[in-house]
């Protein structure tokens, strides 16, 4: 049961693995101020990529009908963004 006084996490990036029928999900984030700091860098701005290190904060065992009920309710969130214009534009339909 989560805590309703909580603040939700972010989630910047999904990730998974496949083992046989059951999938692991990696829920993940980027520390914001750390991007900042290496875009602002002396190496970023002399041309030298920058790079951002993924914070997995969550790994769930999915069984392939967990699988679909995630991407049932994926595309429902997507098109409740999409109906209420808050879907960004250069996101495929």
């Amino acid at each position: 049961m989560s805590d309703p006084g909580e603040s939700p996490r972010v989630a910047h990036k999904f990730l998974y693995a496949r083992i046989g029928s059951q999938v692991v999900l990696e829920v993940g984030f980027f520390d914001l101020a750390e991007i900042h700091r290496a875009i602002s860098s002396d190496a970023s701005l002399a041309g030298e990529p920058v790079r951002a290190k993924l914070y997995v904060t969550a790994r769930f065992a999915l069984s392939p009908e967990a699988v679909f009920d995630l991407e049932k309710i994926s595309s429902m969130i997507a098109n409740d963004l999409r109906k209420s214009g808050n879907l960004p534009k250069d996101v495929a339909s």
